[in-house]
């Protein structure tokens, strides 16, 4: 029993067509004999997520691909993600995708990619946890599957050490052993590739600062050593040898950034990478993947600004498309498009207006009612949290704060405490009455505090004194006022005050009585604060920090 589903009906095809998507990443292709270009990558939600799903593509011309055929839908609680697409040497499609929360890697083959209506078998278990990248064929007629079990997920009790895996089949995909791992440091994710030499098999690694190498001269069992590649953003590569004998790499021209894609050349063994063809100059253009066809053509696709957002506006400016090149050797030689056929930059997917069956994702304030904002408040908080929450979401603007009804406001927050802090229709009322006010920063109504309290710290203050003189609510300021100074508004009087009496007894021959009262303390009061704050007496630190 799995906890996912390929399915290939139209009516749930079209609940995630690109109108009803809000983000998209991650892609892998092939290219079949016959012609046809497929492609995946993986969306659902608002960001990578419980409730993905892989969306799997498949074109007659490479330019038009229209609707997925087919998607790789996850049971309620689980996700199915990073994706990847291989042609094996029989010729079957393999669809390759990773689920979670139970971390594991899975696949299904389709028998004849080029049949009119493909169909993919049964699903089966690969490994475990995480494989994106293609596998590799050796030598030796073994096929190698680089599946990762990421540091940043595991457990004390997990039942798998982390590291960049290599998974071996004898028998064609009909059973899997994982082989040996390397372990490299500083590996982001790994998301490795494999490459075969005369002598040995390396593995290329993800890193923080890069891409690594480690080899093993035993097909995969050891690896020995961890030297660096290449400098760049730690972000997914794709390398592999052509049919020429040279090396293909797929990675960025920067060392910082998701920028400058560029398709580079080795003829060393990837000692050095001579020629290179820049792909895509723009920034967040990411996850290369390639497939060589028979005839030595290499067909690139990567994605670019994905569209992860705070709000719908925010991820409908993202580009959120799915791109392709068509390339060959000569052109990274030239390192300019010379062939002919030969492209950058096609987009074959991409999102525009969000029209999807939950009309407010990100669960934006402004896009609810109020009687929405009240329930969603109600099942997402603490009670200890709900009011703080409201003028939070609310983000009460300080020209507009005092138009606010402070005391019904203040007393509808008494009355909902009361009963217990679940009343929606109280907390409906609540959200209503200071609603009227626009999304602005709050900080100018702390710092108008602040100048206050620090321009006569003898006053006395209460939080329920300098609301009704600021002329907003006393739950209102003592949420703003935590949430930008990290702590509440008394202990930052006292605070202030205690660091004055400070420097008042360091640098002034005034006795402790007055000092006190310069400070709005009681003489007796300021003795006992101020040891409870420094575990020393007023005397006793003048004594020991004087400065006269």
């Amino acid at each position: 029993m799995y906890d996912f589903r390929i399915t290939y009906d139209k009516e749930e095809i079209f609940d995630r067509s690109d109108d009803k998507r809000i983000w998209q990443g991650i892609p892998s292709i092939e290219y079949t004999d016959g012609g046809k270009t497929y492609a995946c990558f993986y969306s659902g939600m608002t960001t990578e997520t419980i409730g993905n799903y892989v969306l799997i593509y498949r074109s007659d011309d490479g330019i038009n691909y229209g609707e997925p055929f087919a998607i790789v839908l996850p049971n309620d609680g689980f996700r199915c993600y990073d994706p990847a697409l291989w042609i094996d040497p029989l010729n079957r499609l393999w669809l390759i995708w990773s689920q979670a929360p139970d971390r594991g890697t899975y696949g299904a083959i389709c028998d004849d990619p080029d049949a009119r209506n493909p169909v993919f078998g049964n699903p089966f278990y690969i490994g475990r946890d995480v494989m994106m990248c293609r596998p590799t064929v050796l030598s030796t007629g073994e096929w190698i599957f680089p599946i990762a079990v990421w540091a940043r997920y595991e457990a004390p009790d997990y039942p798998v050490p982390s590291g960049a895996y290599a998974y071996v089949t004898n028998d064609q995909g009909k059973t899997f052993q994982a082989r040996g791992k390397a372990k490299l440091n500083k590996s982001v994710f790994d998301e490795h590739m494999f490459v075969e030499y005369a002598q040995k098999l390396s593995v290329y690694v993800r890193t923080s600062y890069g891409i690594a190498v480690s080899d093993s001269y035993d097909g995969g069992k050891h690896w020995i050593g961890d030297r660096k590649l290449m400098n760049g953003p730690s972000s997914r590569f794709h390398i592999r040898r052509l049919q020429s004998g040279r090396l293909l790499l797929i990675y960025h021209d920067n060392t910082t950034q998701r920028k400058d894609l560029t398709a580079f050349l080795s003829e060393d063994e990837g000692e050095t990478w001579k020629y290179k063809l820049l792909l895509d100059e723009r920034t967040s253009v990411s996850y290369p993947d390639a497939k060589i066809d028979k005839n030595g053509r290499i067909h690139i696709i990567y994605d670019r600004e994905r569209g992860y957002a705070k709000s719908i506006k925010q991820a409908e400016a993202s580009a959120r498309e799915i791109l392709t090149a068509s390339i060959t050797e000569e052109d990274i030689l030239a390192g300019k498009l010379i062939s002919n056929d030969s492209y950058l930059k096609r987009v074959i997917n991409k999102l525009g207006k969000y029209c999807g069956y939950d009309p407010n994702p990100y669960n934006e304030p402004s896009l609810f009612t109020s009687e929405e904002l009240a329930e969603y408040i109600l099942n997402n908080c603490e009670s200890s949290e709900i009011i703080g929450s409201v003028f939070d979401k609310l983000n009460i603007p300080c020209d507009k704060a005092h138009k606010v009804n402070t005391a019904k406001v203040d007393a509808l927050v008494n009355q909902f405490t009361e009963n217990g802090s679940n009343d929606k229709a109280l907390l409906t009322e609540i959200i209503k009455e200071i609603r009227a006010s626009a999304e602005a920063p709050a900080e100018p109504i702390v710092k108008a505090v602040i100048n206050k309290i620090d321009s006569d710290l003898s006053a006395e203050y209460s939080q329920n004194s300098i609301a009704d003189e600021m002329g907003i609510s006393k739950y209102y300021l003592a949420h703003i006022f935590k949430k930008q100074t990290g702590m509440p508004l008394m202990q930052y009087i006292n605070e202030r005050r205690i660091m004055t009496a400070k420097r008042l007894l360091c640098e002034s021959d005034s006795s402790i009585s007055d000092i006190a009262g310069k400070c709005g303390y009681s003489p007796s009061y300021f003795s006992e604060i101020f040891k409870n704050l420094t575990g020393l007496t007023p005397t006793d630190y003048r004594k020991h920090n004087s400065i006269k």
